[in-house]
């Protein structure tokens, strides 16, 4: 199992997952594989649910720093892209369910769910509704594109904030990250990812709709745009 971000194979082999979404190129941006590197490496969630494989960027970040036990269920409408991604992660032990989203019922619970898929308010709306039936009290939910789309965006701020008692605790610009309001994260943000921290990922608290949020973010265009310097700057901080 990769122990560390800078050995990724999405990393290393990045031109499969390229687009035009992001500054970077890719699905997800350098700041966001970060973070979720961070988180999972810190909560080590043992039971996984992907809403939204893509071309299954965010996938593989998750299948190398997540516990070699975990249990990984990814779901999607059409998995267009599969083969590539099988081919880099022969290893892979998720279990992929193509489906529409809105239709999907699972008899089992997670400890850490990522929406991702349809981006339209209803569609988000309808993903976060089953999502919270089969979350743990304990998990962790990412609402991905929360500032870049206005469906996302709605539905954060009409359907999740002060409801279910999730409250968000840490972002990017392209990841927002809930935790219900019983569950503590000082340990995390206070103290595993400064002492884990590199010196070109800047945080800062910014005020959420009446919710205080540890942002992180890149502000040097070099790195946010250019994948081998971000990896090259991730090995020499042992990241």
């Amino acid at each position: 199992m990769v122990k560390k971000l800078h050995q990724s194979r999405v990393l290393k082999n990045f031109s499969i997952f390229e687009t035009n979404l992001s500054i970077n190129g890719l699905m997800r941006d350098h700041e966001s594989m970060y973070v979720l590197w961070k988180i999972i490496e810190c909560f080590d969630p043992k039971n996984i649910l992907e809403i939204g494989f893509g071309k299954g960027q965010t996938l593989g970040i998750v299948c190398e720093v997540a516990d070699s036990k975990s249990k990984i269920v990814s779901v999607d409408i059409s998995y267009q892209y599969l083969d590539a991604f099988t081919k880099l992660f022969p290893d892979n032990e998720v279990t992929f369910i193509e489906i529409d989203s809105k239709n999907l019922m699972l008899d089992q619970t997670f400890d850490f769910i990522i929406i991702d898929g349809n981006h339209y308010y209803d569609g988000v709306k309808k993903d976060l509704e089953n999502c919270f039936s089969m979350l743990n009290q304990t998990g962790i939910l990412v609402m991905d594109d929360w500032l870049h789309f206005d469906g996302v965006s709605r539905v954060v701020q009409e359907n999740l904030l002060g409801q279910h008692d999730f409250v968000p605790f840490l972002c990017t610009n392209q990841q927002m990250f809930f935790t219900h309001v019983s569950q503590s994260k000082d340990y995390f943000l206070d103290d595993f990812l400064f002492k884990n921290d590199v010196d070109f990922v800047e945080f800062a608290n910014i005020e959420f709709h009446g919710f205080q949020v540890l942002k992180a973010q890149i502000y040097i265009n070099a790195i946010l745009k250019d994948t081998n310097i971000f990896r090259s700057l991730l090995e020499f901080y042992n990241v």
